[in-house]
């Protein structure tokens, strides 16, 4: 022979190379090999491809090794087309990652041995025993071969093994409970999800149907017309108490003609105040909504504490869009020292050209703030 595996003896076709500690089938195996003994080895794995070069080979010896599966194709008649005698007995097949296509092809295997397997008597043997009873292959020692679990089956014949004893889903067990898992998952995220952001949906919600009537409303009418403006301006603000503190000191106070907590005001305008105007049965942020519709103007007041409002681009959005119908204009109003990065990027436009009022607590800002503030909330051209 031209070549012979290390530590192997090769003669007569015949390569020799049992008890020799392999861990996987040796190389430069001899193509003309009619007879390969691997038994008493470690091998554990057998791949597709392994016996695949020996078109001669009639005898292949596994026994007494640590192989645990078989690959589909493993014995594949393409690859043996002489093979006659396959001894895989007392190694660790259970068969649960096996398949009819390991033994596809062997119509010139006449005798096979599997004895003292553990085989796992499952849904995932069913094609094992099916081919077991269709084979014309002897299966020596058939009837010592047993089931090694599951606990049920333990200890009973592999011939007594049916699959119509047993009950099997179209999926395994494996798949399904990774299937119900990940489910369990998802709903856990989205309701997660859904509960995180409930206000951002039902913001999105309210607004997405004013939207619709309103585009509805303009095909066939003047909706600026229809418009009933219940107020001069909508206050829109974070929901720190120190901005509502802000507001009633500096808005309400000097141009809201309503009152707050048994104090009369002395404007002329008729603000929305969320604080002060919702009542508390009625649903909040849908009256927001409908509010900022139903007002000329929307005063959005940018304080430090606006920033961490999480609806906060959500409310500015939807005044951007009512600026382009019902609204006649939005006033920007920066509290303190507000530098440029604080300013939601939605109103850097309006910012940039200097389209906002500025209040610092100082006595000629105050003046200042208090001119343009009139002017603004007088004027209802954009």
């Amino acid at each position: 022979m031209a070549s012979c595996p290390q530590h192997c003896s090769c003669r007569n076709d015949v390569v020799d190379c049992r008890g020799k500690q392999l861990k996987g089938v040796p190389r430069n195996i001899p193509a003309s090999t009619q007879k390969l003994y691997l038994g008493h080895n470690q091998i554990k794995v057998i791949e597709k491809n392994d016996f695949c070069f020996f078109p001669q080979l009639f005898e292949l010896q596994l026994q007494n090794n640590l192989i645990t599966s078989l690959s589909s194709f493993v014995f594949s008649g393409e690859c043996l087309p002489k093979i006659q005698t396959i001894q895989l007995e007392n190694n660790r097949i259970n068969f649960t990652e096996a398949d009819e296509e390991s033994m596809k092809g062997l119509e010139s295997l006449t005798e096979i041995n599997f004895n003292n397997n553990p085989f796992a008597c499952t849904c995932d043997l069913r094609w094992f025993r099916r081919w077991i009873d269709k084979t014309k292959t002897f299966v020596r020692d058939l009837k010592k071969y047993r089931c090694y679990s599951p606990e049920d089956w333990k200890g009973k014949t592999l011939l007594s093994f049916d699959e119509t004893k047993i009950e099997c889903n179209l999926v395994s067990v494996k798949v399904t409970v990774g299937i119900i898992v990940t489910v369990i998952i998802l709903f856990v995220v989205l309701i997660s999800i859904s509960y995180w952001y409930r206000m951002h949906i039902l913001f999105i919600t309210y607004s997405t149907k004013n939207r619709i009537r309103r585009y509805f409303t303009r095909r066939n009418q003047n909706y600026t017309e229809l418009v009933n403006m219940e107020y001069d301006a909508y206050i829109l603000y974070s929901e720190d108490d120190e901005d509502s503190k802000w507001i009633k000191t500096n808005l309400l106070k000097e141009f809201d003609d309503g009152s707050e907590d048994d104090q009369n005001f002395h404007g002329k305008y008729k603000l929305y105040f969320g604080d002060r105007d919702t009542l508390g049965s009625a649903d909040n942020l849908q009256t927001s909504v409908n509010t900022m519709e139903n007002s000329r103007k929307i005063i959005i007041v940018v304080s430090k504490y606006l920033e961490s409002y999480r609806l906060r681009d959500l409310f500015i959005g939807e005044a951007l869009d009512l600026k382009g119908n019902s609204l006649h204009d939005i006033i920007v109003i920066t509290v303190g020292n507000i530098s440029f990065a604080e300013i939601p990027r939605l109103l850097h436009s309006k910012v940039r050209i200097g389209d906002h009022v500025e209040w610092r607590d100082d006595d000629i800002y105050r003046r200042v703030f208090m001119v343009k503030m009139e002017e603004k909330l007088m004027n209802n051209s954009t």
